[in-house]
Protein backbone atom coordinates (compact mmCIF):
# COMPACT_ATOMS: atom_id res chain seq x y z
CA UNK A 1 0.00 0.00 0.00
CA UNK A 2 1.66 3.60 -1.18
CA UNK A 3 2.15 5.88 1.69
CA UNK A 4 0.04 8.90 1.46
CA UNK A 5 2.63 12.33 2.32
CA UNK A 6 1.50 15.66 2.95
CA UNK A 7 3.73 18.96 2.39
CA UNK A 8 2.74 22.64 3.94
CA UNK A 9 1.00 24.38 6.51
CA UNK A 10 -3.16 24.59 6.41
CA UNK A 11 -4.28 28.36 7.13
CA UNK A 12 -5.29 28.77 10.46
CA UNK A 13 -9.37 29.92 11.36
CA UNK A 14 -9.62 30.44 7.33
CA UNK A 15 -13.02 32.93 6.65
CA UNK A 16 -13.94 29.70 4.15
CA UNK A 17 -14.38 27.03 7.35
CA UNK A 18 -12.53 24.28 8.50
CA UNK A 19 -9.59 22.84 6.10
CA UNK A 20 -8.17 19.13 5.63
CA UNK A 21 -5.85 17.64 3.12
CA UNK A 22 -7.45 15.18 0.91
CA UNK A 23 -5.91 13.12 -1.86
CA UNK A 24 -6.36 14.37 -5.40
CA UNK A 25 -8.95 11.66 -5.81
CA UNK A 26 -10.90 12.63 -3.47
CA UNK A 27 -10.65 16.10 -4.91
CA UNK A 28 -11.43 14.98 -8.64
CA UNK A 29 -14.99 13.69 -6.87
CA UNK A 30 -15.55 17.47 -5.43
CA UNK A 31 -18.35 19.29 -7.86
CA UNK A 32 -16.42 21.36 -10.65
CA UNK A 33 -17.33 22.59 -14.16
CA UNK A 34 -16.33 20.05 -16.65
CA UNK A 35 -13.77 22.08 -18.58
CA UNK A 36 -12.01 22.79 -15.21
CA UNK A 37 -11.98 19.42 -13.99
CA UNK A 38 -10.10 18.33 -17.08
CA UNK A 39 -6.88 20.67 -15.84
CA UNK A 40 -7.53 20.30 -12.62
CA UNK A 41 -4.51 17.64 -12.36
CA UNK A 42 -2.31 20.10 -13.82
CA UNK A 43 -1.95 22.35 -10.86
CA UNK A 44 -0.51 18.83 -9.82
CA UNK A 45 2.38 18.30 -11.86
CA UNK A 46 5.46 20.91 -11.67
CA UNK A 47 6.14 22.60 -14.97
CA UNK A 48 4.34 25.03 -16.89
CA UNK A 49 1.41 24.50 -19.58
CA UNK A 50 -0.20 25.94 -22.33
CA UNK A 51 -3.68 25.45 -22.79
CA UNK A 52 -5.53 26.08 -26.69
CA UNK A 53 -8.87 25.78 -27.00
CA UNK A 54 -11.05 26.03 -30.03
CA UNK A 55 -14.33 27.48 -29.70
CA UNK A 56 -17.47 27.21 -32.03
CA UNK A 57 -19.45 30.67 -31.41
CA UNK A 58 -22.35 29.14 -33.13
CA UNK A 59 -22.88 26.28 -30.83
CA UNK A 60 -21.13 27.73 -27.83
CA UNK A 61 -19.38 24.79 -27.39
CA UNK A 62 -15.55 23.85 -27.28
CA UNK A 63 -14.62 21.35 -30.42
CA UNK A 64 -10.96 20.88 -29.62
CA UNK A 65 -8.67 21.03 -26.83
CA UNK A 66 -5.10 20.82 -26.64
CA UNK A 67 -2.78 21.06 -23.74
CA UNK A 68 1.26 21.27 -24.47
CA UNK A 69 3.68 21.14 -21.48
CA UNK A 70 6.58 23.55 -22.17
CA UNK A 71 10.32 22.42 -21.50
CA UNK A 72 12.13 23.48 -18.81
CA UNK A 73 15.95 23.55 -17.02
CA UNK A 74 18.80 24.12 -19.83
CA UNK A 75 19.41 27.66 -18.33
CA UNK A 76 15.94 28.73 -19.40
CA UNK A 77 13.22 31.36 -18.03
CA UNK A 78 10.49 29.07 -17.57
CA UNK A 79 8.45 29.04 -19.77
CA UNK A 80 10.78 31.42 -22.13
CA UNK A 81 14.97 31.77 -22.82
CA UNK A 82 16.91 33.90 -24.90
CA UNK A 83 19.62 32.13 -27.38
CA UNK A 84 22.18 34.99 -29.33
CA UNK A 85 21.35 36.03 -32.41
CA UNK A 86 23.56 34.01 -34.84
CA UNK A 87 23.54 34.33 -38.86
CA UNK A 88 21.50 31.81 -39.07
CA UNK A 89 19.07 33.25 -37.29
CA UNK A 90 19.75 36.14 -38.31
CA UNK A 91 16.76 36.74 -40.94
CA UNK A 92 14.10 34.80 -39.14
CA UNK A 93 14.70 37.41 -36.03
CA UNK A 94 14.58 40.67 -38.81
CA UNK A 95 10.97 39.73 -39.84
CA UNK A 96 9.81 39.82 -36.23
CA UNK A 97 7.36 42.59 -35.75
CA UNK A 98 4.72 44.05 -33.47
CA UNK A 99 1.26 45.14 -34.03
CA UNK A 100 0.80 48.43 -37.18
CA UNK A 101 -0.04 50.39 -34.13
CA UNK A 102 3.39 49.62 -31.91
CA UNK A 103 5.35 50.16 -34.62
CA UNK A 104 5.97 54.24 -33.59
CA UNK A 105 7.38 52.67 -30.02
CA UNK A 106 10.29 50.33 -30.94
CA UNK A 107 12.82 50.93 -33.77
CA UNK A 108 13.00 47.47 -36.48
CA UNK A 109 14.93 44.64 -35.19
CA UNK A 110 17.21 45.48 -38.10
CA UNK A 111 18.05 48.67 -36.57
CA UNK A 112 18.23 47.12 -33.37
CA UNK A 113 21.17 44.72 -34.61
CA UNK A 114 23.06 47.48 -36.83
CA UNK A 115 22.82 49.03 -33.39
CA UNK A 116 24.16 45.68 -31.24
CA UNK A 117 27.25 46.09 -34.37
CA UNK A 118 28.57 50.12 -32.65
CA UNK A 119 27.62 49.12 -29.24
CA UNK A 120 30.52 47.59 -27.62
CA UNK A 121 28.55 46.87 -24.11
CA UNK A 122 25.07 45.62 -25.76
CA UNK A 123 24.17 42.05 -27.07
CA UNK A 124 21.33 41.09 -29.08
CA UNK A 125 19.21 37.98 -28.08
CA UNK A 126 16.49 36.44 -29.24
CA UNK A 127 13.48 34.96 -27.26
CA UNK A 128 12.11 31.49 -27.50
CA UNK A 129 9.09 29.85 -25.95
CA UNK A 130 10.09 26.15 -26.14
CA UNK A 131 11.54 26.16 -29.86
CA UNK A 132 10.08 29.01 -31.24
CA UNK A 133 10.95 32.71 -31.74
CA UNK A 134 8.72 34.89 -30.47
CA UNK A 135 10.19 38.09 -29.55
CA UNK A 136 13.63 40.21 -29.34
CA UNK A 137 16.08 41.80 -26.69
CA UNK A 138 19.07 43.67 -27.19
CA UNK A 139 21.18 44.35 -23.72
CA UNK A 140 23.74 45.27 -21.58
CA UNK A 141 25.99 42.77 -20.02
CA UNK A 142 28.66 45.10 -19.30
CA UNK A 143 28.31 48.61 -17.46
CA UNK A 144 27.11 50.97 -19.98
CA UNK A 145 30.73 53.52 -19.90
CA UNK A 146 28.52 56.84 -19.74
CA UNK A 147 26.40 55.91 -16.24
CA UNK A 148 27.78 52.88 -15.22
CA UNK A 149 23.83 50.82 -15.81
CA UNK A 150 23.16 47.87 -17.45
CA UNK A 151 20.24 49.14 -19.99
CA UNK A 152 17.77 47.35 -22.03
CA UNK A 153 18.23 48.92 -25.47
CA UNK A 154 15.42 47.30 -27.31
CA UNK A 155 12.33 44.82 -26.18
CA UNK A 156 9.94 43.21 -28.42
CA UNK A 157 7.09 40.26 -28.45
CA UNK A 158 5.97 39.69 -32.22
CA UNK A 159 2.12 40.39 -33.10
CA UNK A 160 1.74 36.75 -33.33
CA UNK A 161 2.75 35.93 -29.66
CA UNK A 162 1.76 39.06 -27.72
CA UNK A 163 -0.89 38.34 -24.79
CA UNK A 164 0.72 35.01 -23.66
CA UNK A 165 2.59 36.22 -20.80
CA UNK A 166 5.62 36.17 -23.26
CA UNK A 167 6.75 39.94 -22.72
CA UNK A 168 6.94 39.36 -18.52
CA UNK A 169 8.41 36.54 -18.93
CA UNK A 170 11.21 37.49 -21.62
CA UNK A 171 11.78 40.60 -19.59
CA UNK A 172 12.40 38.71 -16.75
CA UNK A 173 14.87 36.44 -18.24
CA UNK A 174 16.96 39.37 -19.39
CA UNK A 175 16.73 40.83 -16.03
CA UNK A 176 18.09 37.50 -14.63
CA UNK A 177 20.96 37.34 -16.86
CA UNK A 178 21.98 40.84 -16.08
CA UNK A 179 21.75 40.41 -12.52
CA UNK A 180 24.47 37.61 -13.05
CA UNK A 181 27.20 40.40 -13.57
CA UNK A 182 29.01 41.30 -10.69
CA UNK A 183 28.60 45.16 -11.46
CA UNK A 184 25.30 45.04 -12.30
CA UNK A 185 23.58 47.59 -9.44
CA UNK A 186 21.00 49.44 -11.81
CA UNK A 187 19.44 48.61 -14.93
CA UNK A 188 17.76 50.90 -16.77
CA UNK A 189 15.17 51.11 -19.70
CA UNK A 190 12.97 53.77 -21.33
CA UNK A 191 9.90 54.44 -23.63
CA UNK A 192 7.69 56.68 -25.45
CA UNK A 193 5.38 58.70 -23.03
CA UNK A 194 2.28 57.19 -24.00
CA UNK A 195 3.24 53.48 -24.36
CA UNK A 196 1.35 52.86 -21.13
CA UNK A 197 1.09 49.26 -22.13
CA UNK A 198 5.19 49.38 -21.56
CA UNK A 199 4.76 51.33 -18.54
CA UNK A 200 3.36 48.52 -16.34
CA UNK A 201 5.47 46.00 -17.42
CA UNK A 202 8.15 47.88 -16.58
CA UNK A 203 6.96 48.97 -13.43
CA UNK A 204 5.25 45.20 -12.51
CA UNK A 205 9.05 44.16 -12.71
CA UNK A 206 9.98 46.95 -10.12
CA UNK A 207 11.25 49.43 -12.47
CA UNK A 208 10.63 53.14 -10.84
CA UNK A 209 10.34 56.04 -13.03
CA UNK A 210 13.32 58.39 -12.74
CA UNK A 211 11.95 61.66 -14.11
CA UNK A 212 14.44 61.91 -16.64
CA UNK A 213 14.16 61.92 -20.54
CA UNK A 214 16.58 60.79 -22.75
CA UNK A 215 15.76 61.44 -26.94
CA UNK A 216 12.49 61.53 -25.92
CA UNK A 217 12.03 59.04 -24.18
CA UNK A 218 11.18 58.01 -20.47
CA UNK A 219 13.49 57.14 -18.75
CA UNK A 220 12.85 54.17 -15.33
CA UNK A 221 15.57 52.19 -12.95
CA UNK A 222 15.52 48.78 -11.17
CA UNK A 223 17.75 48.91 -8.46
CA UNK A 224 19.53 45.27 -7.94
Amino acid sequence: MRKRRYEGELLAAPPEGELRWVTIEDAMELPMQPWFRKRFPLFFEEGTFEIHDVWDQEKQITIAESVKKLKTGGGCMDPVCLKPVTDDIRQQCIELRPRDDQLRFVASNLNSLQKAAEEKTCYPYAIYADDVMVGFALFDEEPYPEDGCFWIVRFMIDRNYQGRGYGKAGLSAVLRKQKEHPACTVIRISHVPDNTAANRLYKGLGFKETGQFINGELVLDLEV
